[in-house]
C-alpha cells in the first residue's frame, strides 16, 4: 500500500515537476495553496464515485446539548464536520434511532412526534452550520451521533516552539495557511521531518486536539522533548494511491497561473494518463471493506 506523504514531500515532488527546485518560481507558501485548491476537487470526485474515503463519525453526549426552547436542544459542532449524511440518536444500548433532517420552516413538526418516531434536525441558523439543533422526544437519549463527511484544514509545517513537549507541539512560525480556530486539525496526522536526533524523523502521530494557532495534541507521546530544531509537516489525508494525481494537478495549477502554456501542454500527457487511471479506479466496486454509516446502512 503507497504511504501517504507529508506536505514537505508533495512541495518537492510539486517542484520537480515544473522544474522549480530552486524555489525561484514560487514560494512553499504558494505551493501548499495550490495542493490545498486541488484537494477538494478529487475528494468531490471521490464521493460521487461512492468512495467515502472522508467519512467520518462524531458521537456527542446528549448531556452537553444546550435546550434552547420546549423539545429543543442545541450543540455546536466542530469546525471539521462537514455535509452530515446521517444524525442517530441513541438510548443506552437499544438499536439507534434514525433522525431525520427537517428544513427550519419544518421544525415545530417535531413536536407532532412527541412518541420520538419521527425525531428531527436541522442548522440553527442558515450560513452557519456549526449550529446544530434536535427537536422532538430526546429526554431519554444517551447520545447522538453524526455521520460526516470531513472538512479537512490547509496544509502547513513548521517547528516547536520553547513550551512544547512529548504529546504537546507549540507552533512556531508556521508554512502555510494555519486556520486559527480551535478543533479544526483534529484528526489529521503530522510527521516529524527535521530533529536533533535523526531516529526520530519519520514519527508519525494523529493529533487529538489543537487550539488555534497555538498548540496541537497528539495521540501518542514521542519519544523525545521536541526542541526548536523540531520540525513537523502535515500529511495529505488523502490515499496514497492518489499521490501522483494530487501532485501533478497542483502542477498543472501553478503552471496555468504563471501563464506558461508550453511547460503545461508538455505535462498533459502525463496529467491525463493520472487522471485516466483515476477514474478507471473509482469505477470498481469497493466490496471488500463496506463502510457501515448505521447498523442497517452500508455505503459500498
Amino acid at each position: 500500500m503507497v504511504s501517504q506523504l507529508n506536505c514537505l514531500e508533495m512541495i518537492s515532488r510539486v517542484r520537480r515537476r515544473i522544474e522549480d527546485r530552486d524555489a525561484s518560481m514560487f514560494t512553499d507558501e504558494e505551493v501548499l495553496e495550490a495542493l490545498d485548491e486541488t484537494l477538494a476537487p478529487i475528494f468531490a470526485d471521490l464521493r460521487m464515485a461512492g468512495r467515502y474515503y472522508d467519512l467520518d463519525s462524531l458521537t456527542i453526549p446528549f448531556s452537553t446539548f444546550t435546550q434552547v426552547e420546549e423539545n429543543t436542544w442545541e450543540a455546536d459542532l466542530p469546525e471539521y464536520v462537514g455535509d452530515v449524511l446521517l444524525v442517530e440518536g441513541q438510548r443506552g444500548g437499544q438499536i439507534p434511532i434514525t433522525v431525520q433532517r427537517a428544513q427550519l420552516h419544518e421544525r415545530n413538526v417535531a413536536r407532532e412526534f412527541l412518541s420520538g418516531k419521527h425525531p428531527l434536525w436541522y442548522w440553527s441558523e442558515f450560513n452557519n452550520p456549526g449550529k446544530f439543533r434536535v427537536s422532538g422526544n430526546f429526554v431519554t437519549m444517551t447520545e447522538v451521533q453524526v455521520w460526516f463527511m470531513r472538512r479537512w484544514p490547509p496544509l502547513h509545517y513548521s517547528f516547536a516552539g520553547p513550551s512544547s513537549t512529548s504529546t504537546v507541539l507549540a507552533v512556531l512560525n508556521p508554512t502555510g495557511d494555519f486556520v486559527n480556530v480551535d478543533d479544526y486539525y483534529i484528526g489529521m496526522k503530522l510527521e516529524i521531518t527535521a530533529a536533533s536526533n535523526a531516529a526520530h524523523v519519520g514519527l508519525r502521530r494523529r493529533i487529538v486536539d489543537s487550539v488555534g494557532r497555538s498548540t496541537l495534541t497528539l495521540d501518542s507521546a514521542l519519544p523525545f522533548t521536541p526542541t526548536s530544531t523540531t520540525q513537523w509537516a502535515l500529511i495529505s489525508p488523502l490515499s496514497g494511491q492518489y499521490n501522483e494525481l494530487h501532485v501533478a494537478e497542483a502542477a498543472n495549477a501553478l503552471l496555468m497561473r504563471l501563464g506558461n502554456v508550453n511547460q503545461a501542454s508538455g505535462m498533459f500527457p502525463w496529467l491525463q494518463h493520472l487522471r485516466n487511471r483515476f477514474q478507471m479506479d473509482v469505477r470498481l466496486r469497493d466490496t471488500s471493506q463496506p463502510r457501515r454509516v448505521s447498523n442497517d446502512r452500508v455505503l459500498r
